[in-house]
């Protein structure tokens, strides 16, 4: 798998993850559409990585109620999750 992140930090330490996407469509995804972006590999095969994966790819675009992702990549290029995150669940009326 791989993770799209933008190379300019959102809050210090801090990189937003643009898009998760799987091995297998990779050449579907145009880069063009990034402003400067790196990308962090995981490998999806790895029985301990596969939670990961499906997590990563659950959660994308979500937010939590302060607008923070679950997921997001520090000033060192780890992936790092928030503990104790809940997605925000807003009602329509």
């Amino acid at each position: 798998m791989k993770l799209y992140y933008l190379q300019p930090e959102y809050q210090p330490g801090k990189h937003r993850i643009v898009t998760c996407i799987y091995d297998a469509d990779v050449f579907k995804f145009d880069t063009g559409t990034l402003s400067p972006f790196s990308v962090l590999t995981i490998d999806e095969l790895d029985p301990v990585s596969k939670t990961l994966c499906f997590d990563l790819m659950r959660t994308q675009g979500r937010i939590d109620m302060d607008g923070e992702n679950k997921y997001h990549i520090n000033a060192q290029g780890a992936l790092i999750e928030l503990i104790d995150w809940v997605e925000a669940v807003y009602e329509i009326i």
